[in-house]
């Protein structure tokens, strides 16, 4: 394609399918795709909780697969610059481990790190653990099938996870899907029911703009609760 114009041309006729598609009898039907990725676990959504479901799920012996739209992992951790862990202080596990990683490696004062450092630890444990990371990847469909009923209601359980990245579509299949996509969207794709926004109107809570500022003197609100940070380190919002 010449342009970025061209390929969503090209791109369009193929999205204006995927509400049929994901569904039984769709005009396009993803469940007569070869995998191109069969894995134990696959995880949509590379921010916090996939990178620890991913981890988890590798360091126990499972073949992993980790989907993230970005070129990098984080979220919100890195993407949004929410450079902060709430009550640190009570944290083990996994957040324990980031947090002693980016102390080692200078990127951590407290409770706040440096996003960046944030994104080279994240890629350091993923590769450790064994987890294939595809990033600049975007899950578009789910294909399920009939499961098991549950309480006396039939169920649908994923059969494969449709993806298109610079390669175009591709096809996972896999044992379990973890659901890190922020949004629900592998779930929505399933038919499990859901709401969005407060019942009366469907109004959501607006996200928080997160920025960072340099090359300035800070002399207002209150840094006693972080100590030595009049740089970058401090978040705004």
């Amino acid at each position: 394609m010449r342009n970025g114009r061209d390929w969503m041309a090209a791109l369009l006729p193929l999205l204006l399918l995927l509400p049929t598609a994901a569904g039984a009898g769709g005009v396009v039907d993803f469940s007569k795709m070869t995998p191109d990725y069969v894995v134990d676990v696959c995880v949509l959504g590379g921010g916090p909780a996939g990178v620890a479901a991913a981890v988890s799920a590798a360091r126990n012996g499972a073949n992993v697969l980790l989907v993230e739209q970005y070129g990098f992992l984080g979220g919100t951790m890195t993407a949004a610059s929410v450079n902060v862990f709430m009550t640190y202080r009570f944290a083990g596990g996994l957040v324990r481990e980031v947090l002693n990683r980016l102390a080692a490696v200078g990127g951590r004062r407290g409770s706040t790190y440096d996003v960046n450092q944030m994104q080279v630890v994240l890629d350091q444990m993923t590769a450790e653990a064994g987890v294939h990371v595809l990033l600049y990847t975007r899950a578009i469909a789910a294909v399920t099938a009939p499961g098991r009923p549950w309480q006396g209601k039939p169920r649908k359980t994923i059969t494969g996870l449709v993806i298109h990245n610079k390669s175009g579509l591709q096809m996972v299949r896999a044992k379990i899907y973890v659901d890190c996509s922020g949004d629900a969207d592998l779930a929505a794709w399933a038919g499990v029911p859901f709401d969005i926004g407060r019942e009366e109107d469907g109004l959501t809570q607006p996200m928080t703009m997160m920025f960072r500022m340099g090359g300035c003197t800070f002399t207002g609100g209150n840094l006693r609760s972080y100590p030595g940070m009049a740089d970058y380190w401090v978040s705004y919002y």
